[in-house]
């Protein structure tokens, strides 16, 4: 007979070994950041009290740089417009604006006034046009559905961006247009001849003009058809009245049956259609909706300059990442000069 003994049994403490060692080596890695961190600010504290003259001398030449440009930089302004069309896309619109901001650079404005259609006066006062789509609450939405099922069919995240970014320059038909003149009084009369630049490019001139007679062909055939059925419905009303005047049966009057005209009801449905018809072609005509200006130019007197602070702050930054910059490369410099001599040191003495 064999006697089991079930005494206590003894844990496996791998589990605890691990942890103390994760814990030890996160500690270990917090004290090395720490101490690099104070190595890095005591470094740059020394070279900062050695240096101190130089770099007090970039930050200041930094600063009248910054004050100079501010001084020299005409004040100018800045106003938008949102122009859409159905024939935009995004290289038409970014190459409109690209060849007005090249007449823009040149000193003789007289090829701007050409292209938009005003004087030299005027065009002279124009710094810079930009162009980007005009991005709705709903297309915001679409685009995100449209990322998620990407993701959920297994497309990588550049595929994705690459497809994106194709749709948002094929299928933008809504612009906003930034204009930046040197004279706030002449944004006023800019609006008309900027959209009349695009609307007068061949590509989209072309298509203006066969909607506009697609709509004017639309027009006259709804008038026709109007015109039939308010004729056929006279002559069908004037039949019905004539065989309620008569009593006796058998007469010239047109005769209503399943197998004839059918229901006159029909024919006033047709006709209340073909106007709504009407009504909507007449609509379309007057809005040119395929191309319009939804919301024009406005002045503003406030220049779009950055503050003199905000230069003075941004140059005054920028000469102090330059100045340390420097210093680093020459005590970077001195060091593997002072390494490259103790080498040479080294080698003469063996």
């Amino acid at each position: 007979m064999s006697i089991t003994s079930n005494g206590p049994q003894t844990q496996p403490k791998d589990e605890e070994i691990d942890l103390a060692r994760i814990l030890s080596g996160l500690g270990l890695l917090i004290k090395n950041f720490f101490t690099f961190l104070l190595t890095l600010l005591l470094g740059l504290r020394r070279i900062t009290i050695k240096y101190k003259y130089v770099i007090l001398a970039i930050f200041i030449f930094g600063m009248a740089i910054g004050y100079v440009s501010h001084v020299r930089d005409k004040e100018f302004y800045r106003s938008t417009m949102l122009l859409s069309s159905e024939y935009f896309n995004g290289r038409l619109v970014e190459n409109g604006i690209e060849k007005l901001n090249l007449l823009t650079g040149e000193k003789n404005k007289k090829q701007l006034s050409k292209v938009l259609g005003i004087s030299e006066d005027l065009a002279v006062k124009i710094r810079n046009l930009e162009s980007e789509p005009f991005v709705s609450e709903e297309e915001i939405v679409e685009l995100e559905v449209l990322k998620e099922q990407l993701r959920n069919a297994g497309a990588k995240e550049v595929e994705i961006g690459k497809v994106l970014k194709q749709l948002e320059i094929e299928n933008r038909n809504t612009y906003t247009i930034t204009l930046r003149v040197y004279d706030s009084e002449v944004i006023d009369h800019l609006t008309d001849p900027i959209v009349n630049y695009f609307k007068n490019n061949p590509y989209i001139k072309k298509r203006i003009e066969s909607n506009r007679l697609k709509l004017e062909a639309r027009k006259k055939k709804y008038h026709g058809e109007i015109e039939k059925l308010d004729s056929l419905k006279f002559g069908i009303y004037m039949s019905i009245e004539g065989m309620a005047n008569k009593s006796r049966e058998g007469s010239n009057n047109v005769v209503l049956s399943e197998s004839g005209i059918g229901d006159p009801v029909d024919l006033f449905r047709e006709g209340v259609s073909y106007y709504d018809r009407l009504l909507n072609a007449n609509e379309e005509l007057f809005l040119s909706s395929d191309f319009e200006l939804i919301d024009g130019f406005t002045t503003f007197n406030r220049p779009d300059n950055d503050k003199l602070s905000t230069i003075l702050f941004t140059s005054g930054l920028i000469a102090l990442v330059i100045a340390y910059f420097m210093i680093i490369l020459i005590e970077l410099n001195k060091y593997l000069g002072k390494m490259e001599k103790e080498r040479v040191e080294g080698g003469v003495m063996v």
